[in-house]
């Protein structure tokens, strides 16, 4: 309701026409919506909205972020209902791990090496935004239950089990195997924040798109290893930087075997064409945790 709410009113505050004809009012309409929307100050006027009307730090973000010209930059509707300004309005409970992250978690994707050199990559120029960080970290201490600053398969299963009671001890197994990227037998915060960050990646293929297209650098329509090296240098991860270790980065995902990666090869390092098995339905009547066969 608040959602539909906010919509209508911005159609209404933002994209609107003061021609009487109704031909040239439509046409007027959508070239205002074709131009994008920029927050300016007029006189009479604070940012954003006439002076009378209050509004909030939370709802002019989200007004930002629904408006935004760029697709890939454009909030997720999973990202609208975790939104801090809704998250405030629906009251949700401080206690309650974040269901974004829970899907998170049941959805990544443990690929070649090279996805997550790019995870790194967008960590570093911050992808996630300030509230989804949050997010992360207040969903962690809720889930390491023993305060050691790491999760156990245990403590994961806990946390599953108080969405779904009947969640199987397998399942919490399988989750944790793949999350758990380095193989020592416990979650980090930093293996949390890989699965969210993959999960905003990949909810908009526009946002894999233009990731695609910044490391494509010269415009061809592949990404050789100089190119890798340049991202991660730039970017200053944490890696083995010499073109040999970007050459088996690409040698690990190259089906074709042309030394570089394509479009569809960078789609299947994120998964993305492939069937998901694991899925997650917090906002089912019974929240359910279930496999898709």
């Amino acid at each position: 309701m608040a959602f539909a709410c906010l919509s209508s009113f911005l159609e209404f505050l933002l994209f609107f026409s003061t021609k009487q004809d109704k031909k040239r009012a439509t046409k007027e309409v959508y070239q205002k919506i074709q131009n994008g929307f920029h927050p300016s100050v007029r006189p009479g006027h604070g940012p954003w909205f006439p002076q009378r009307v209050k509004s909030s730090t939370e709802v002019r973000d989200l007004i930002a972020r629904l408006l935004r010209k760029n697709i890939a930059d454009r909030i997720t509707a999973d990202e609208v209902l975790t939104h801090p300004w809704l998250s405030t309005t629906n009251q949700r409970p401080l206690e309650a791990v974040d269901p974004i992250l829970l899907k998170s978690l049941v959805g990544f994707h443990n690929g070649p090496r090279i996805l997550h050199e790019l995870i790194k990559v967008l960590n570093k120029i911050g992808f996630l935004n300030q509230h989804q960080k949050e997010e992360v970290i207040r969903s962690h201490k809720l889930m390491d239950t023993n305060g050691d600053g790491l999760i156990q398969e245990e403590e994961l299963l806990t946390i599953l089990r108080r969405y779904n009671p009947d969640v199987k001890p397998e399942f919490a197994k399988l989750i944790f195997k793949i999350v758990d990227c380095n193989n020592d037998g416990v979650i980090e915060r930093n293996e949390l924040v890989s699965a969210r960050i993959y999960r905003k990646a990949v909810s908009k293929i526009d946002r894999l798109e233009k990731l695609f297209r910044i490391m494509d650098r010269d415009s061809n329509g592949i990404i050789d290893a100089h190119e890798i090296q340049s991202v991660l240098e730039t970017c200053e991860v944490d890696s083995g930087l010499n073109i040999e270790f970007c050459k088996e980065l690409i040698q690990e995902v190259d089906t074709d075997g042309d030394g570089k990666i394509n479009y569809e090869e960078f789609l299947d390092i994120f998964g993305v064409r492939e069937n998901r098995k694991l899925s997650w339905t917090p906002s089912s009547p019974n929240k359910k945790l279930f496999l898709k066969e």
